[in-house]
């Protein structure tokens, strides 16, 4: 299966709309009630990587800069996608732009 990462600058509806989804299916198991209403706010001004497989956004992680350091803010996987590596398939990149970045 092939994967597509994608960075999303703050990112449009659509896409913003495919994160909820994950995140109110993480909700119940993850995340405290309000993260769901915080994630809509927080993606009008931070950055997202998605993943996506056949078109279907299946991870993503939400990050800012504050003070010059990058921060990850949220992290979630489609529950039916779970164990197969894709947390690290984001984090990897991210981790390598950091470290570019700051040369």
């Amino acid at each position: 299966m092939e994967y597509i990462l994608h960075l999303y600058q703050r990112p449009n509806f659509p896409i913003i709309a495919e994160i909820l989804e994950i995140v109110n299916l993480l909700t119940p198991e993850w995340f405290t009630p309000n993260v769901p209403d915080d994630t809509r706010r927080d993606l009008l001004f931070q950055d997202v990587l998605c993943l996506r497989q056949d078109g279907k956004l299946v991870a993503f992680l939400v990050f800012t800069s504050w003070d010059g350091s990058l921060h990850i803010t949220l992290m979630g996987t489609h529950p039916d996608y779970r164990g197969k590596g894709l947390g690290f398939m984001l984090m990897h990149p991210f981790f390598v732009s950091c470290e570019t970045s700051r040369v």
